[in-house]
């Protein structure tokens, strides 16, 4: 077609999805779309979702479930579909004549061709590129190995859509059933359902782009659909919001709490869980684990609204944490200059990667270790990830301040994609007052520095005392607000032991 005039849209598909060339320079071979950099992106995303199994497959279907009730399938409905679905499914694949078929004709299973089939025609070219190049060369090894890690990726990423797949062909079956014509039930599946390859140009450029947002696709499908169910049919979100207020009464009940009791506990959580609870993202188990502390279920990961609830949360404490939420700038080549931009500052949990007092080759370890963590699938993660965590368990290894790490239970869970977290009332107490307490010694601290300074650089005794009442003002604040803290969260802990 070289040299032919073709409508913008066939050439979006053709162009602007798929990189049959070599590059054409030693620039685009690393920054360029097909190049090292781009190349990285693409195996990050995989490595978070698609590799990230089951975690980040159960979440996935836990979000299509909440779209297909908001959607209009009844709650009650759901288990009839999902069985039904299922065994349509299981027809095609056994050569029978099925619904799914139908589903499959309407192009509900797929992405565009553009997407998918160019995207496999791609992936062969490079792979007859590979095969290609390791004849006679001393790496055939590393061309096997990639072709190897190529086969993965596309055996794990069409496996991974089958949770689409089955999802959509519940939502077309609803939809015949209420009486659409088959048209309008696939146009309703994958309205609801959407297909994250039909994004604006500027969406698609920010996903692909090596420092833009690698997850940006599924924000944007989103939005507009919660926008449109709470000017149309609030109703619908009532269940899942009442959910946390219901657990939070069963708990207080098996407990014995009152309602003041029960916001002391809360209040001596972590301040990262209180944020999620005035979010609605948290819920606590009605139940204690063997260690005798209360479990809270982390909802943000299960509502496909959690991201959207916890920027409204973060916008009157940490506006600078909405990006983080968004992910922008959240792939790995802006998380490597993030890091080194800051001075070494991981963005994600605004913790050094490595400490400067420790040995050089124990920080070359440790950076070692935040890229291995970046890159590898969250289940994998040295230090949080919920392998590691069955096996600290298991070993009987405590934390940094003495207690039990999570249980079989709760790594179990997490490895599920449904991170319950536990929380020992007493000890998480002290640590956030001491917590604000050090932020009131280091305001101290930098209040002297300044004024001091400010003395010595000659400045007149109105700017000081200025400068000075206005350090005691945020002084007086913090100690005050380190106060209702205490008053706020004394949880008479005895009282979980009692009931344990």
């Amino acid at each position: 077609m070289r040299g032919l005039v073709v409508q913008k849209e066939i050439y979006d598909d053709l162009v602007g999805s798929l990189k049959m060339m070599k590059p054409e320079n030693a620039a685009e071979a690393i920054i360029g779309e097909g190049g090292l950099l781009g190349k990285t992106s693409r195996l990050f995303k995989w490595s978070k979702v698609t590799a990230n199994f089951p975690a980040a497959w159960v979440r996935n279907f836990s979000s299509n479930l909440v779209f297909m009730n908001i959607g209009g399938m009844p709650m009650g409905k759901i288990p009839y579909y999902l069985q039904k679905a299922t065994r349509e499914m299981i027809k095609t694949w056994k050569g029978e004549k099925s619904i799914y078929d139908e589903v499959k004709d309407f192009g509900l299973t797929s992405s565009t061709f553009a997407s998918v089939e160019l995207g496999r025609i791609e992936k062969e070219f490079e792979n007859y590129l590979n095969r290609t190049q390791r004849k006679g060369t001393p790496f055939k090894a590393f061309f096997v190995a990639k072709e190897l890690l190529v086969t993965i990726q596309d055996w794990t990423s069409d496996k991974y859509g089958l949770v689409d797949s089955l999802g959509k062909t519940m939502m077309y079956m609803n939809g015949i059933d209420k009486g659409m014509t088959p048209q309008e039930a696939a146009d309703h599946a994958e309205k609801w359902l959407f297909d994250y390859s039909l994004v604006k140009p500027s969406v698609k450029t920010l996903r692909q782009s090596i420092v833009g947002a690698p997850f940006i696709t599924y924000t944007t499908k989103v939005f507009p659909l919660l926008v449109e169910t709470a000017l149309t049919r609030p109703w619908r979100f009532a269940p899942y919001f009442a959910l946390p207020y219901a657990m939070a009464a069963l708990f207080k009940e098996t407990h014995d709490l009152d309602d003041e009791e029960y916001e002391q506990l809360m209040m001596s959580l972590q301040e990262y869980m209180r944020e999620k609870r005035y979010a609605g993202n948290i819920m606590p188990l009605p139940y204690l684990d063997k260690f005798g502390r209360p479990q809270f279920l982390d909802l943000a990961y299960l509502y496909p609204w959690g991201m959207f609830t916890e920027i409204a949360s973060e916008a009157q404490d940490d506006p600078g944490a909405i990006m983080q939420t968004l992910g922008l700038l959240g792939g790995p080549v802006a998380s490597i200059i993030t890091v080194i931009s800051s001075g070494g500052i991981d963005p994600f949990t605004r913790r050094p990667v490595a400490n400067k007092l420790d040995a050089p080759e124990q920080r070359v370890k440790d950076y070692l270790t935040y890229i291995y963590n970046l890159m590898m699938p969250p289940f994998l993660h040295s230090d949080y990830g919920a392998l590691n965590r069955i096996r600290q368990t298991m070993n009987g290894e405590m934390n940094r301040y003495g207690e039990p790490m999570k249980t079989i239970a709760q790594g179990t869970s997490q490895a599920l994609g449904f991170n319950v977290s536990p929380v020992d009332i007493g000890s998480q107490r002290g640590r956030n007052a001491r917590y604000m307490q050090s932020e009131i010694l280091k305001t101290m601290g930098y209040a002297r520095r300044t004024i001091r300074d400010m003395t010595r650089m000659g400045k007149s005794n109105e700017e000081i005392k200025e400068k000075n009442e206005y350090f005691k003002k945020i002084i007086n604040e913090r100690k005050e607000k380190l106060l209702d803290y205490l008053k706020a969260s004394k949880f008479p802990t005895e009282k979980l032991k009692q009931a344990n």
